[in-house]
């Protein structure tokens, strides 16, 4: 497919595929919840703008938060556990959103734990691949950005399918990719020391 990705260890390229696939489940939620507190909670587009902020909110302190709980936590704890915790946020939603304040901030934990495993997988990339990590953090960027454009251009599709099956499988993306994570860390030799 990209010929260029055969010049990087098997190991980069199952990387960069989880977090392409992880980057389109989560760029899945911005539109997906728009038309969802408009068209199925029957509440204004304000509404879906106050839930999209403080959403947004929820990310920009997990990643103030993640960045400051690398080195306490570790990894491997901090990866898996926020994104455990934010798929079952994502499995809770179907359950919750009959009740409005419930639903906002089951909305902020998402934000929140979608966010606080990104600063350390760019720290963790940065010490394990410390001779390409200016290139790697470049690729990750773009397939990122690439998740992003794949989610958004699908939210519309899995809108018109089913709202509660969307986010239930958007949690099952995020669970894959802390399972993804927890074979990969406990794979990875223990040469990283305190970072793993």
């Amino acid at each position: 497919m990209m010929r260029w990705l055969d010049n990087y260890p098997k190991e980069v390229r199952i990387f960069l595929l989880a977090s392409l696939v992880n980057a389109t489940g989560s760029a899945l939620m911005w539109p997906l919840t728009t038309m969802y507190v408009f068209d199925e909670l029957g509440r204004t587009m304000a509404n879906a703008g106050f839930v999209i902020l403080i959403q947004s909110l929820g990310g920009i302190f997990g990643q103030l938060l993640g960045g400051s709980l690398y080195h306490r936590v570790g990894v491997k704890k901090l990866i898996i556990g926020s994104l455990a915790l934010n798929a079952l946020g994502l499995f809770a939603l179907p359950w919750i959103s009959a009740y409005w304040v419930v639903f906002i901030c089951a909305m902020g934990w998402i934000g929140l734990f979608s966010s606080l495993s990104l600063p350390a997988i760019q720290a963790f990339i940065g010490f394990r691949f410390a001779e390409r990590r200016g290139e790697l953090f470049n690729i990750i960027y773009v397939a990122n950005n690439i998740g992003v454009a794949i989610g958004t251009a699908l939210s519309g599709f899995l809108a018109d399918f089913s709202y509660h099956l969307s986010f239930v499988l958007n949690g099952v993306t995020s669970a894959g990719f802390a399972m993804f994570f927890w074979y990969y860390l406990s794979r990875v030799e223990p040469d990283q020391g305190k970072y793993i």
